[in-house]
């Protein structure tokens, strides 16, 4: 369920890359004007730097017919081992104070250098320097998952913009310029809605295992076990989870993504066989995810193992096995007539729903607003919310079965 997100991410990168032309290229100056939050992905030129060694002085030194313009909002190179070099003009043309924000947590490095336009010094150039390799506090000027860095612009003055970006996940970069004011207002939206999802999981995770301990119904177990994992994974996915948990530790960052998301596929494995009686009304499905529990197993296994790049693509694939098979189980039983598979078909269409929608607004193929911009988390809620009705509904058509038997039975 959790994990689908990074692979369909993965995919449609695939079909839509590359993002830029090949034309040598000088960046449009992008002016900063007016409240607002504006993306710099059109505005910027980049270079790979297939050996990742090029140090800022070479990057600023060369020429213009080495960059490549960008054609997209959204700024994403896939997974590769490559270091990433965006250059962009910028000026300050207002009183306010302006701020880089990327939206995305799991860029290992990321050094910004804020140049006066001609200076050719780096060492004059304001530098800022963060990731996930670092431990959590390290080069951020907030206190929040993704990182936003200060830029102090004096008004009316033109600068060169240099950024940076190494990572072993995938290289995406959906930076902007955002305003004080905004970035507050921003930011306080964020938490609300961040907190508020978090919470509703964690209640809806503990909830269930309550239940589970006063019925001993399984199915309680293993949707808890699913939320709690989901929300885990979440919460590592967005860099909650390594501010709030584990901050001062990288190396344990670095692994707690693909390790929520193995945990997860466990869980995910066994609820739906439980759920749907898989082993009493279809032995085929009922084995194929016996198998995928063994290859979720296999996947925690080679863990300290496997290099990050190719787990996480193996893992994804699994991943997306495991989701399809789930929807195709469910609606298989839903025309069959089970009642409580209607639940169970929606929840998964409401979640994929809302990854569909992530991944186009983070692509700039649909406009970003409330609904986009929340869209995985909306479909993530709905199918948790969709699964508990699901769960209700199963539990009172097993004890009304149960009851039929025993009146069956007291009759004859």
């Amino acid at each position: 369920m959790a994990t689908i997100r990074a692979l369909l991410s993965l995919f449609i990168f695939s079909l839509i890359l590359p993002l830029s032309n090949a034309q040598a290229a000088e960046p449009p100056l992008m002016t900063l004007n007016s409240p607002g939050d504006f993306k710099l992905g059109e505005y910027s030129v980049w270079y790979e730097d297939s050996s990742a060694v090029m140090t800022p002085a070479q990057a600023l030194a060369l020429s213009s017919e080495a960059w490549q313009q960008s054609t997209s909002e959204a700024l994403n190179f896939g997974f590769t081992h490559s270091a990433y070099w965006l250059r962009l003009k910028v000026i300050n043309d207002s009183v306010l104070n302006w701020s880089i924000w990327i939206r995305y947590s799991l860029l290992d490095y990321v050094d910004i250098y804020l140049c006066p336009a001609g200076e050719t010094d780096i060492t004059q150039c304001h530098q800022k320097h963060g990731g996930d390799e670092y431990p959590f506090a390290e080069g951020r000027d907030i206190d929040h998952p993704n990182l936003i860095f200060k830029t102090p612009m004096t008004p009316g003055r033109e600068y060169n913009v240099l950024m940076r970006v190494q990572t072993s996940g995938t290289q995406q970069i959906p930076a902007a310029f955002v305003d004080d004011q905004t970035l507050e207002h921003e930011l306080l939206n964020n938490n609300i809605i961040r907190g508020g999802y978090y919470a509703t999981m964690l209640v809806m995770g503990l909830y269930n295992l309550f239940i589970f301990f006063s019925t001993r119904e399984r199915s309680y177990l293993y949707y808890s076990a699913v939320t709690l994992t989901f929300l885990m994974f979440h919460m590592s996915y967005e860099g909650s989870a390594f501010q709030f948990f584990w901050p001062g530790y990288a190396n344990l960052n670095h692994y707690a993504l693909p390790l929520m998301f193995s945990i997860n596929m466990v869980f995910i494995s066994l609820f739906v066989p439980n759920f749907l009686r898989l082993k009493k009304y279809s032995r085929p499905a009922y084995r194929l995810f016996r198998v995928y529990t063994a290859m979720s197993l296999m996947s925690l296994v080679m863990l300290p193992l496997t290099p990050y790049q190719l787990l996480v693509p193996l893992n994804n694939l699994l991943s997306t096995l495991l989701l399809i098979s789930a929807l195709l189980v469910g609606i298989r039983f839903w025309i069959q007539g089970q009642s409580s598979a209607r639940f169970f078909t929606i929840a998964w269409a409401a979640l994929i729903t809302g990854l569909i929608l992530a991944n186009a607004r983070s692509l700039g193929l649909i406009p970003t607003n409330t609904l986009t911009l929340y869209a995985y988390q909306f479909g993530s809620f709905m199918e948790i919310i969709l699964l508990s009705l699901a769960l209700g509904e199963r539990i009172v058509r097993l004890q009304k079965e149960q009851l039929e038997a025993r009146q069956a039975m007291m009759k004859s």
